[in-house]
């Protein structure tokens, strides 16, 4: 149990610990008044840390910036990474390619291989009047007139129109106004493909003529071969037979070689 002389021991601690407080509040608030140049150390004291404060948070600031800076520089650098292996395997597809295309030229060697010669375009139609191509190959090579040149051997693009010893000139059968005899695969229906320029055709059909975006036209022969795909549908609610958009299944400005059938 506790003794009356601990309690009053006790009592007397606290109240020396609230005079003390006391007084430093009271010195803290009087001091600047009554001692000016005490109060200017109390003053340099608070503001020393109170800068020092400041500081430390700026540098946490900095130190939370800095790591949010680095993790955006990893960030990028891995994205880069990336890039590069792709940017790899593009570089080792293209050298794939190289190869094929220089085996593919050693095959042909500028000679008769089956019933194609091998031709490099000189001038694309971004280059040359309407839509026309002209080729390193003439009649010294065995090209002439009227032959249908192909592109990748199976796709057909167009007529030999013009020959000289050492070139051909190739008229597209996309060609503005030309016109070339066309077959709907699957359906059997001859129709006219009217050329529009720039790879792209025409055809009108009946209007009971049913035709989907993605069927192909060919060019009739023995070995008949696709010359335009069905676009869309261009029809005029006033004209009598449906009138749709074709066009060739390959960019000529992306071709650099074309065989021309012999």
């Amino acid at each position: 149990m506790q003794s009356l002389r601990d309690k009053n021991r006790t009592k007397h601690t606290r109240t020396k610990i609230g005079i003390s407080i006391a007084v430093l509040v009271l010195l803290f608030v009087l001091a600047p008044i009554v001692f000016p140049k005490l109060g200017g150390g109390f003053r340099t004291i608070f503001a020393s840390i109170w800068k020092l404060e400041n500081n430390t948070s700026s540098n946490l600031s900095s130190f939370f910036a800095n790591f949010k800076s680095k993790r955006a520089l990893e960030a990028e650098n891995n994205a880069l990474k990336n890039k590069i292996i792709e940017g790899q395997a593009t570089l080792a597809d293209h050298d794939a390619l190289l190869h094929e295309n220089e085996a593919l030229k050693e095959l042909l060697g500028r000679h008769q291989a089956g019933s194609f010669i091998l031709g490099t375009i000189l001038v694309k139609p971004g280059r040359s009047l309407y839509d026309i191509i002209v080729i390193d190959v003439g009649s010294t090579a065995g090209i002439s007139n009227g032959a249908v040149v192909y592109a990748f051997g199976n796709i057909p693009i167009g007529n030999v129109t013009s020959v000289s010893s050492t070139t051909a000139t190739v008229t597209l059968f996309s060609t503005a106004g030309q016109v070339t005899d066309g077959r709907v695969e699957g359906k059997n229906i001859d129709v006219e493909l009217l050329g529009r320029g720039g790879g792209n055709f025409e055809i009108k059909v009946p209007r009971d003529v049913m035709l989907d975006p993605g069927m192909s036209v060919l060019l009739p022969g023995l070995s008949p071969s696709v010359i335009a795909v069905i676009a869309k549908s261009i029809t005029d609610a006033r004209d009598p037979a449906q009138t749709f958009l074709l066009t060739s299944p390959v960019n000529i400005n992306e071709l650099n070689w074309v065989e021309v059938a012999k």
